[in-house]
């Protein structure tokens, strides 16, 4: 398969899009099923997912390298620390879907970096 610039340019533009949608999905999903009482350990929580998936989404407009190692940061972060307070990784696959920018863009990195553009 050859990787062109147009080919970097088209992966970094769907994982730009696909954070806007996700952001979007965020924002509906929490105004309509708002957050009535918060206990310390979801403050904790809050850090890491929303919070720093949004700041990463963010930066990774302008530097996608940097906007991924936040997003998949916070990732980690939030798994270690669910894992810590309840004693399991939290069900589902529905958190999965949210670093999928950030997996786009460093495979949109790597490819830059094969690519003289």
């Amino acid at each position: 398969v050859m990787i062109t610039g147009s080919s970097v340019k088209t992966l970094t533009w769907s994982a730009r899009i696909l954070s806007i949608v996700l952001t979007v999905l965020f924002f509906v999903f929490f105004f309509y099923d708002p957050i009535s009482e918060v206990s310390v350990d979801e403050i904790i929580l809050l850090l890491f997912f929303p919070f720093t998936f949004l700041t990463g989404y963010v930066v990774a407009w302008n530097r996608p390298l940097t906007g991924s190692w936040i997003i998949l940061s916070g990732f980690t972060g939030f798994y270690i620390t669910h894992y810590i307070q309840a004693g399991s990784f939290p069900e589902g696959w529905g958190f999965f879907i949210f670093i999928t920018p950030a997996l786009i863009y460093l495979l949109g990195f790597v490819f830059k970096k094969s690519v003289k553009i």
